[in-house]
């Protein structure tokens, strides 16, 4: 390496990490707004037990902002600010500079001792990340470190066993979006899954408070839950601004390079054909005869899509004991906005088709998240259908026991039939909840061998995401 050269890197990286002549980081990098994930982070970064937390999650949902506000922290607990060491293989000019590279120079001008605080960002880049990182953990006892990265599939993969720690950082959900819109409202705390336990005056109460949100709840089915754009209403331009930084640089940047995937147009069909068929069953063969590509390779393209925190898959799960002969996944895409912004489509006030795909969507997300946040091991959401075709649409597993059935429904007073699977299948002792369109459609009934909790899809998203751990 030339001093050329190191003179680029340390210029650069002088660029990248303001703190070291400032003293401080500018509030727009570390907003006060935090998302629930940043407790998380906090957690595992500064726990006794060391490990190096791994944030995987779209791009534009905020992980480098939560790196940033890491950093916040740190400079405000008297942390020596050339003690921190921030290296983006994204947007920074790094010419192929590697982690490794990026370190040494850093070690020989900035700082030479080894208890440094490491962020790096985008990691996937570094094609030997994973290694390098490795060492520096097992050589390094006082080094921290905190990674970001869009392609879950090699921070999970190359995940050193005992040395990283994976956090998923979804898109935010309604109560985020509310919080950080300055709209949300003063209401006890309650599970949502146990709103039908309060008495009825305390639940209308809890409902037509929340109820006034309605209108910045379809708001946020069209923007969907990217930080950097919740305040908008130019819905056309955020569209372009999630199709041009979010899809585009995921499926051409990053599933190319984490998959070495050749076919960028056969992939970005079978998203763009998700976006209009979210909520659907998935039929591999069929789709893989549309696009002219063997069934192994559409499989693999649908696992990318996954990995790329683009779609989330519900599994087809047992019903009664009984697995299912051929179990079929279900496609959902990650946030509603997404789906607008390829189909350009958000008539959602006026089209029931386009509501009820958001309604449905936005419920699977934010049940996803919100067990994911308690223990992704433990729980499992997705579906069941029996032989008679009766389905429930989102089912809450525990250890694979059935704990929690919803059925999100799109049209006015939706009548729920006694054939209905969340009738049929439902549970003697825990309500099925049925998530409604209006906000005075709520309450408990029973239904032959169960009971159903009606509940407004307003009141539902902003509850979970209020619980989300």
């Amino acid at each position: 390496m030339t001093l050329l050269n190191d003179n680029y890197i340390l210029k650069n990286l002088k660029e990248q990490n303001e703190w070291w002549t400032s003293g401080t980081i500018n509030s727009e990098l570390a907003p006060a707004f935090r998302r629930k994930e940043y407790e998380r982070v906090e957690n595992v970064f500064f726990n006794s037990i060391r490990r190096f937390p791994v944030l995987s999650g779209p791009r534009r949902v905020g992980k480098s902002t939560i790196a940033f506000q890491i950093i916040d922290k740190l400079l405000k607990d008297g942390i020596k600010p050339e003690r921190i060491l921030f290296y983006t293989l994204d947007e920074f000019p790094n010419d192929g500079i590697s982690i490794k590279d990026a370190i040494r120079i850093y070690q020989k001008y900035i700082y030479d001792q080894n208890d440094f605080y490491l962020f790096v960002d985008e990691v996937q880049k570094d094609d030997l990340w994973s290694s390098y990182l490795k060492k520096l953990y097992d050589l390094n006892k006082s080094v921290r470190a905190l990674i970001t990265g869009s392609a879950s599939t090699i921070l999970e993969n190359e995940s050193g066993a005992g040395r990283f720690y994976t956090i998923k950082i979804p898109t935010m959900s309604f109560y985020e979006f509310c919080v950080m819109n300055n709209k949300q409202v003063k209401i006890p705390d309650i599970d949502v899954f146990k709103i039908h336990t309060l008495s009825l005056p305390e639940q209308t109460n809890i409902i037509s408070t929340i109820g006034s949100l309605y209108k910045e709840m379809i708001k946020y089915f069209k923007i969907g839950g990217f930080p950097e754009y919740a305040s908008s209403d130019n819905y056309s331009y955020v569209s372009k601004l999630i199709r041009d930084q979010v899809i585009t640089k995921a499926i051409k940047q990053d599933i190319t390079s984490a998959f070495n995937i050749k076919n960028v147009e056969v992939i970005s069909n079978i998203f763009t054909y998700f976006c209009y068929n979210t909520v659907s069953v998935i039929n591999i063969d069929m789709l893989s005869k549309e696009l002219g590509i063997d069934r192994t390779t559409c499989s693999n393209y649908i696992t990318a899509l996954e990995k790329a925190n683009l779609i989330y898959l519900s599994e087809q799960l047992e019903v009664g004991g009984k697995k299912p002969l051929k179990p079929k996944k279900r496609v959902y895409i990650t946030d509603n906005g997404i789906k607008c912004a390829v189909t350009r489509n958000n008539n959602i006030e006026t089209d029931d088709t386009e509501f009820g795909y958001a309604v449905e969507t936005m419920c699977y997300k934010h049940i996803r998240d919100y067990f994911d946040s308690i223990d992704s091991e433990l729980y499992t959401v997705g579906y069941i259908r029996n032989n008679k075709d009766q389905e429930i649409d989102i089912v809450i597993e525990e250890n694979s026991f059935d704990i929690q059935y919803v059925e999100p429904k799109n049209r006015n007073n939706s009548i729920i039939k006694d054939t209905d699977g969340i009738v049929v299948l439902g549970m003697p002792n825990i309500p099925g909840y049925v998530i409604t369109k209006n906000n005075d459609d709520y309450g408990l009934s029973e239904r032959k061998n169960t009971t159903l909790y009606r509940i407004p899809i307003v009141v539902f998203l902003y509850l979970i995401g209020k619980n989300k751990k």
